[in-house]
């Protein structure tokens, strides 16, 4: 090996007869040379790794190789200055020249496919289609707006099942059904509900499979009063994007009623002969038996059902009618001997009353009776047939719908506005309190247009044209008019309507309310009355004052007109601060992926520029020896030993310096677009636990920190504890020299906003730096502390995502006071 690396040539440097300024020149040229062509093909092998997508990616490796290959050229024309090895120089060349040669070649032959590299006219057009599919994207979110009301609203139960069975999404309807809430039914089961005779997977596993698109099944389902309720199927599945299942879309309609009416049919038309059987089982199922009521003998007999509704199960004979009478409810007997007496005496009316059964619990069960009078020919009641039918769900239901409606009354009652409810004609159904007490109308006399007396004959024609106006277009009520209170006076109110659509857009009722704005048109008048006044006297001014009139005027006209333009620039404004935070959320989401992509070529730069200073290290004790028979020994340890190392000390401190920066970027980036979780925090707990975490750094500064009155509040414990840190810390870095240490951590909630702050007595802000001081990569006092000026661009961040603001007091030479605030919650 060393005779092929030591011929008899000259090493290069006794052609520049060993001039070091021009040696010099030459190594560190060519070692720039080496280092750029050593970290471009780095950078072309990672954006191939990252854009695996870009055609012709092969065409890269090939021009990384030549550039390698280029690069290591150019560090034998270092290494021949001082060492011959010139065949390896030529090995090296000629490798250079094949790796060009074929690049070349592969160039040439890649050429038409890149020529078809689409133009920035084609680029435009792609532009113009992203702008197409951004406007298809805000149709798709108003279209996603009238998916979830229908799926709310939807007649049938609708629901999204994971690909665990764990309910995603739930609308009322299924919770109805199922007789849960949805907080109930998200997040558990759906297996867990289905009845264990029907867990049957084969037809999920075929759809999972792709085998089948959707299918339609029944399966009972365990009510939340352990009631089983059948239930038709439909399950359609939706796969993500690498078309791997997602979620279960899964509609469910209850026909436990069809399922029951089924089989009572099925059971009718196949077993005749067991009509009886059948009837039983649909009057077991439906809570409904018969009975018969002897009126001559007053003896009634009944079907076993009824003696379950009366809370004796079981057969039994024949029973005095006083039994029955003896366990209904008081409150009803006298109503049920009434509506008696009135059928046996009226030959065309039917039994049909509804009451209350004490069950033998001392519970009770609603009951609906319906039957019909057996008479004889002169008309005498003989018999009574009819039925009793358990209807506790129904009550329960109608309570329910009645508990809700006192809740809506409640809450009307409890608002300072008249409230009003009417039918989709326009006939008023509800007022509340408000009303009654402002108006002293009597509760009814208002209804359906009963209200009109209440209204200042002045206003009705108006009112009423725009609340025709509004019932046949079905657009928003808006209308000022006067109402009469109870004393006799009227004030101005504010009426608006808005009308409640079905899932089909038909108007099925109107919500409204009546607001007080008597205030408002007293200052109105007020200033009506003020501008004539003003009219008047300016009028009795004499001529001299008509020109200072007529530039007034014009003044008012020019107000007028600025004050437009002003409320068109605010409306400016605010489609500009829309527009700002998307380009923001844009800037982060850039911010992210470029610093991510740009670690990977800075760790590759990292690593060459470690390697050649290796080679460096390897180079200078492979030429020690011949370096002691040169005369210009000194200047060429001096580049080995100094120059080389000193530039890649260089590379390596930028590279590190630059690899803080990308850290921070992320972090300011992660800030931006992390998702918080809010919680009541203890924040004196926070703060000693941030001081413990900082312990050593406040016993070596010496700094003395007292912890005042701290208030709770609302957030991120790992975000705000970053704050705290931060505005601590930054207090311990910039602490003035030759001065105790003195910081005060503090705080107090000011109308339920808590409000803290950190003090110190350290260096303080420059005045002309506090416009810039929450900025990016600023730093106001480097020779006290290192760093990278992002800490407070961070802290900002945080408090702004919590809904508060920061700001800073101090003075230089004095100290600094970082105050922030947070939102109640």
């Amino acid at each position: 090996m060393q005779n092929i690396i030591l011929t008899a040539f000259m090493p290069h440097g006794y052609c520049m007869q060993w001039q070091p300024g021009l040696i010099g020149t030459h190594v560190v040229a060519d070692a720039a040379i080496a280092l750029a062509y050593f970290s471009i093909p780095s950078l072309l092998f990672t954006f191939i790794k990252k854009r695996p997508d870009v055609k012709f990616n092969w065409i890269f490796v090939a021009f990384g190789l030549f550039i390698m290959a280029c690069g290591i050229t150019h560090v034998m024309e270092i290494v021949t200055l001082w060492v011959p090895a010139y065949r390896w120089s030529a090995f090296f060349k000629v490798i250079t020249a094949l790796v060009s040669v074929v690049t070349a070649v592969a160039l040439f032959r890649l050429m038409p496919s890149i020529v078809q590299i689409p133009t920035p006219e084609q680029h435009r057009s792609l532009k113009e289609t992203e702008l197409a599919l951004l406007q298809t994207q805000n149709e798709l979110k108003k279209a996603l707006g009238r998916f979830q009301g229908i799926f709310e609203n939807a007649a049938i139960g609708l629901s999204h099942i994971g690909s665990d069975g764990t309910y995603l999404l739930v609308n009322r309807e299924l919770c109805r059904m199922l007789g849960y809430e949805p907080a109930e039914l998200l997040g558990s089961n759906a297996h867990d509900l289905i009845h264990p005779d029907d867990q049957d997977s084969l037809l999920l596993d075929q759809l999972k499979k792709g085998q089948i698109k959707s299918y339609t099944c029944e399966k009972r389902y365990i009510h939340k009063r352990s009631m089983s309720i059948w239930v038709e199927l439909t399950v359609s599945l939706v796969r993500d994007i690498g078309g791997q299942p997602d979620y279960f879309v899964v509609a469910a309609k209850d026909i436990s009623q069809q399922k029951r009416a089924a089989a009572v049919l099925e059971q009718t038309l196949d077993q005749l002969r067991q009509r009886e059987r059948q009837v039983a089982l649909l009057f077991e199922e439906g809570g409904v038996g018969d009975f018969t009521w002897n009126v001559a003998r007053d003896v009634v007999s009944a079907h076993p059902m009824v003696w379950e509704l009366y809370g004796h199960p079981g057969e039994r004979g024949p029973q005095p009618a006083a039994w029955f009478e003896a366990k209904q409810h008081p409150g009803d007997l006298q109503a049920i001997r009434a509506h008696l007496e009135k059928v046996l005496e009226t030959p065309s009316l039917k039994m049909d009353i509804e009451f209350r059964i004490i069950q033998p619990d001392s519970s009770i069960r609603w009951v609906a009776c319906r039957g019909s009078v057996v008479r004889d020919q002169d008309g005498k009641p003989l018999e009574v047939y009819g039925l009793n039918i358990d209807i506790s769900h129904t009550k329960e239901a109608q309570e329910e719908v009645r508990a809700s409606e006192q809740r809506l009354v409640a809450l009307t009652d409890a608002m300072p506005q008249l409230v009003w409810f009417t039918d989709a004609a326009g006939n008023v159904e509800f007022f509340n309190r408000q009303w009654y007490e402002y108006t002293g109308q009597e509760k009814g006399s208002e209804l359906n247009w009963g209200w009109q007396p209440a209204v200042h004959p002045a206003d009705m024609e108006k009112l009423l044209t725009r609340w025709r106006h509004a019932l046949a277009t079905g657009c928003d009520h808006e209308a000022e008019f006067r109402i009469r209170a109870k004393d006799g006076s009227y004030r101005w109110f504010l009426g608006r309507g808005r009308p409640l659509r079905d899932s089909a857009g038909k108007i099925i009722r109107w919500f409204g309310t009546c607001t007080d704005i008597e205030e408002r048109k007293a200052s109105e008048t007020r200033l009506l009355s003020f501008g004539q006044e003003m009219e008047r006297r300016v009028a009795e001014r004499t001529h001299d004052l008509q020109v200072a009139n007529d530039e007034l005027t014009s003044a008012r006209v020019r107000v007028i007109e600025a004050h437009n333009q002003l409320e068109l620039r605010v409306t400016e404004l605010a489609e500009t601060n829309e527009e700002l935070g998307r380009k923001n959320q844009e800037v982060e989401s850039f911010v992210y992926i470029v610093s991510h992509d740009l670690r990977s070529p800075l760790v590759n730069l990292q690593g060459f520029s470690k390697e050649l200073e290796l080679s460096c290290d390897e180079l200078r004790e492979n030429l020690a020896p011949v370096l002691s028979k040169m005369a210009d020994k000194a200047r060429i340890e001096s580049i080995l030993c100094q120059d080389i190392p000193g530039s890649l000390r260089y590379i390596v401190a930028s590279t590190s310096k630059f690899e803080r920066l990308i850290d921070a970027l992320l972090e300011l980036s992660r800030h931006g677009r992390h998702v918080y979780r809010s919680e009541e925090l203890n924040m004196r707990a926070l703060v000693q636990t941030t001081l413990d975490s900082m312990r050593s750094s406040i016993d070596s500064s010496g700094a003395q920190v007292t912890v005042g009155e701290i208030p709770n509040a609302y957030g991120d414990a790992t975000a705000l504890g970053q704050v705290l840190a931060n505005l601590i810390g930054n207090a311990l870095k910039y602490l003035q020299p030759g001065r105790p240490g003195q910081i005060e951590v503090g705080g107090q909630a000011e109308d339920s906003v808590p409000h803290f702050w950190v003090r110190d007595n350290g260096a303080g802000i420059p005045e002309s730096a506090k416009p810039r001081l929450f900025q990016v990569f600023q730093r106001f006092h480097p020779s006290l502390a290192a760093g990278e000026g992002m800490g407070l661009a961070v802290v900002k961040k945080i408090v702004e995502r919590h809904g508060g603001t920061i700001w800073a007091e101090g003075e230089e030479g004095v100290g600094t006071t970082f105050h922030f605030t947070l939102s109640g919650k």
